[in-house]
């Protein structure tokens, strides 16, 4: 059966349909019928961002030097800056367009809770620790 209600579609906004089966066990399982993820439209312009942005640098970088021998290093420059910003812009519009305030929500808060606090917290002094690496 479906879960209930108004209030249980929106808890479970990050994944549009749930569907509690009954086993003949008695054992409630949660199974996913499909996913309303890349339903949003904000999602797939993101989404597609993030993935052209890491395939360009993987394709780019780990080709440069035959790139650059090919067609200069000019091109090669110019080529990769309006990938990346190509990439990049498709992200930006994702967010600013269609994403602020709509789409998916994840289904907790990494703050709400006591723990969550305590785990956001030390990964953030951890980010802390690594950037303060970074200089001489």
């Amino acid at each position: 059966q479906e879960l209930g209600g108004q209030a249980a579609r929106q808890r479970s906004a990050f994944v549009c349909h749930c569907v509690l089966d009954i086993r003949a066990t008695g054992q409630l399982q949660r199974t996913i019928c499909r996913m309303g993820l890349f339903a949003h439209t904000g999602v797939r312009w993101i989404t597609l961002g993030w993935s052209s942005f890491l395939a360009e640098n993987v394709l780019l970088s780990h080709n440069r030097e035959y790139l650059i021998k090919e067609f200069g290093e000019s091109t090669y420059h110019n080529t990769y800056n309006t990938l990346s910003t190509l990439a990049t812009g498709s992200i930006l519009y994702g967010y600013v367009g269609h994403g602020r305030g709509q789409g998916p929500k994840m289904p907790f808060v990494l703050g709400a809770s006591p723990a969550g606090r305590v785990a956001a917290v030390s990964l953030q002094a951890l980010g802390f620790i690594g950037f303060s690496q970074s200089f001489p």
